[in-house]
């Protein structure tokens, strides 16, 4: 998801080892998973560790990350992961994070689709006539989260688009 945030500037994984020391007097390491640095200069270390696995040890390493964030003013926050349907679908609009040449030139076709009634994945690949570079420009869209399409849900042809504001040039 950060790869797809507009704001995100610079994606570190693994940025830096933390020493914590513990209440007994024990010196643990702790490494968090990423340094997010946005278009604000602000910056943000995650930890991603889904709810059910974030048991105690994990909890005051995330309690000393989060001091530690705080004393130098960045942010800090966990990641607890997301839906089955979301992580698939993430991962196929992964392979479309880049734009090819044709995605400019269908974006006029995907605007006219999005003006339907009710438009949906399957207008757009009744409308591809089987070239795929309409299907390619929708994914890449999606990706870039100029178009709207629940993630969290498994996409099929009855699934809804919609444009996120009014659609700008490529």
């Amino acid at each position: 998801m950060v790869e797809r945030d507009p704001k995100a500037v610079w994606v570190v994984p693994q940025p830096a080892r933390l020493g914590i020391k513990s209440g007994n007097g024990r010196r643990t390491v702790h490494t968090p998973d990423l340094l997010v640095l946005d278009k604000d200069d602000e910056v943000t270390i995650w930890n991603a560790r889904s709810s059910e696995r974030q048991d105690d040890k994990f909890l005051a390493q995330s309690r000393a990350a989060e001091a530690a964030c705080h004393e130098v003013g960045w942010r800090y926050d966990v990641f607890p992961g997301h839906s089955r349907a979301k992580k698939y679908n993430l991962r196929w609009l992964a392979a479309y994070r880049r734009p090819m040449p044709w995605h400019a030139a269908a974006k006029p076709a995907l605007v006219e689709i999005c003006g339907r009634s009710a438009p949906t994945v399957g207008h757009v690949l009744d409308t591809d006539h089987g070239s795929g570079h309409l299907m390619s420009a929708l994914w890449h869209y999606v990706w870039r989260g100029e178009l709207a399409v629940d993630l969290d849900r498994a996409v099929r042809r009855s699934t809804p688009i919609s444009w996120v504001g009014e659609p700008t040039h490529a």
